[in-house]
This record gives C-alpha cells, structure tokens and sequence, in this order.
C-alpha cells in the first residue's frame, strides 16, 4: 500500500515538473542593482528589470553596478539607503510579454480576434481602423489585466482606411435634404388635418 503511495506521488511530481516548464514561463528578473545620487549621497537597490521591461533611474541618479550579495547588498560607505525610488520604466512590446505567463508588457497595441483564437500587434491602435473580427482592449479591462488568451499569434494585421463620405450610404448633403422634406411632408398634413 505504502508503496503504491508513493508511486503516485513520484508520478504527480514527475508530471508536474515535465509539464509546468512549457506551459508558464516567467520573465527573468535582473539580480538587484546599487543605484546612487552622489549629490544628495543616498543610495537605492532595485532589480532594474526583466525580458519584459527596463527600467532606468531619474536625472541625478546613476547604476553604480550589481549589488553585492554580503550585508545584505549594502550601500556604498557614506551613502544612505533610501526605500523608494521613482524610476522611469518601458514595457516591451512582444509576445512573450502579452502572453499572460510572464510580467506584463507592453499590450497597448495587441488586438484580439476570438474567431480565430488569435492575438496580434498593431502599429498604433489609437490610429488604427480594426479589420472585421479583430478587437482592441475595452475600456471596462485594466491595462495591466489585458493579456492575450491564446497561444496563437498572427502577423501582419492591416489597418483598414476610415471609411470616406462618399463611402456612406447617404452623403451628408443628400441627408440633410431627405430629412428637410420629410419635414416639410409632416408640417403640410398636420396643417391639411388642421382645416
């Protein structure tokens, strides 16, 4: 019985580790660099980034290098350690990064097609005039939660042109008229029930 026991759980843990590297994949972090403001010498140990996202410090602060692994990555002598840091940060946009199993890229761009089960990238979205099937973050999902739910990707998606006046089924002066002598029909039978 023992033995058996212990067969299952060899194979669940056996299984595991075979399955769980291709499925999630998390964005590799950089080990924790010293950064430092010799004017105001104060001193600030941050992981700078990861495959999906850099992050450089502000005007007057400078990566002194990789902190050391004694005292507990200690500032340099004088400095003095501060907990917070404003850092000015990029996503990249990839991917990878909008696949849902690493830290969040940059998925601004990334348009969805639920027909197909597919994600993509666009140039600019807030430029871009979606071909039919295709999607763009609605505005009820937080940036950071829009990730792409598939595992497919397609190239290449084309913004279509805007669709010109002479495009629309009535050009706007034809409408204006249409609706002037609609206008002008009702007044004349509400007058002719008025006699």
């Amino acid at each position: 019985m023992m033995k058996r026991f212990l067969t299952i759980i060899f194979l669940a843990v056996l299984g595991l580790i075979l399955f769980i590297p291709g499925r999630v994949s998390l964005a590799t972090p950089t080990p924790p660099y010293v950064i430092i403001n010799k004017e105001t010498k104060e001193c600030y140990i941050t992981i700078l980034g990861d495959d999906c996202s850099w992050c450089n410090p502000p005007a007057g602060w400078e990566v002194q290098g990789v902190a050391t692994a004694d005292a507990n990555h200690a500032c340099p002598d004088g400095y003095t350690r501060i907990e917070k840091l404003q850092m000015e940060c990029n996503r990249y946009k990839n991917q990878f990064c909008c696949s849902g199993y690493s830290h969040h890229g940059n998925c601004e761009d990334m348009v969805v097609n639920e027909a197909q089960q597919s994600c993509a990238f666009v140039e600019d979205i807030q430029a871009c005039n979606l071909p039919a099937g295709w999607s763009k973050r609605p505005e009820s999902i937080d940036e950071r939660s829009w990730v792409c739910p598939y595992s497919q990707w397609t190239e290449n998606i084309t913004c279509q042109p805007e669709p010109t006046p002479q495009d629309s089924p009535l050009p706007p002066i034809a409408a204006a008229g249409l609706l002037l002598a609609i206008s002008g029909i009702l007044a004349w039978q509400m007058h002719k029930r008025q006699k």
